[in-house]
């Protein structure tokens, strides 16, 4: 299932809400970045990516957390949200 759809998210089939996404960032870093989480929106045509708390507390220890964001945001724009995504509104991982 894609979430971005004419540049907007899809809401959420289990609760309706579609301001936002959080993504897994394994596909980007494999091991080193597996269960960190980023969540992402829309501002206008362009895409926010931004760290949870708990990952903005994992880029402190010594990651550069702006390639991090970087290639988690080239990772959605490829993609295009064709992955499984977690709703913050229900807490449920959907795809």
């Amino acid at each position: 299932m894609s979430f971005v759809v004419d540049g907007k998210l899809e809401a959420c089939l289990n609760c309706g809400q579609d301001q936002s996404y959080i993504v897994d960032a394994y596909p980007v870093g494999d091991r080193l970045m597996e269960g960190v989480l980023f969540e992402y929106s829309f501002d206008g045509n362009d895409i926010v990516v931004k760290p949870t708390k708990d990952a903005e507390i994992y880029l402190a220890s010594g990651l550069d957390r702006q390639y991090w964001i970087n290639a988690v945001y080239r990772w959605i724009k490829i993609f295009n949200g064709n992955d499984s995504v977690l709703c913050p509104g229900c807490n449920m991982w959907i795809s």
